[in-house]
């Protein structure tokens, strides 16, 4: 059982994928089990620097702390390795689904991007790494040093200006 997702939602996010469409086909939740593995690294590998990702646990089959679009998204992934493997025929993988991955891909993209906000079951803002930012002072200067002679480096007049006007 993953993180996000488990093997028993499948029977209703893919349909009869599973022998009698149920969780007693072993080998079946066996290959979707290694699919939700596969999906979960690719979402937290996007995923860690923006948010603390380890505090997401699984408490019931819901995943009642997973912010819901997380665990969507890591569904979607696990649905589209799961399907792209079983439309494997003579050594070559049918790829009709491509659109689907390029969209949940670039969902996930703006997540980690923080284009998309992510909230919490109960609809509240999850809140972000601050570790994982730099933050400068500087970015409003131009920089010290340019990629021309270095005898023309010098500072930013603003930047001495603003400095000397902080030290009083």
């Amino acid at each position: 059982m993953g993180k996000y997702a488990t093997t028993t939602s499948f029977t209703n996010l893919l349909p009869f994928f599973l022998a009698s469409n149920s969780a007693s086909d072993t080998t079946g939740v066996g290959i979707i089990s290694a699919h939700i593995d596969r999906a979960e690294a690719v979402v937290n590998s996007y995923l860690v620097a923006r948010y603390d990702v380890r505090s997401w646990t699984q408490t019931s089959a819901s995943g009642a702390n997973v912010p819901p679009m997380v665990r969507t998204v890591a569904e979607d992934l696990t649905s589209y390795y799961s399907i792209r493997g079983a439309h494997v025929k003579d050594g070559e993988i049918s790829n009709k689904s491509l659109p689907d991955y390029k969209e949940i891909m670039g969902t996930l993209k703006m997540m980690a991007d923080g284009k998309m906000a992510l909230a919490d079951t109960n609809g509240s803002l999850v809140a972000t790494r601050s570790a994982s930012m730099f933050l400068s002072n500087t970015k409003d200067f131009a920089p010290t040093f340019d990629l021309d002679d270095p005898e023309k480096w010098k500072v930013d007049q603003d930047r001495l200006s603003e400095i000397d006007g902080d030290r009083g």
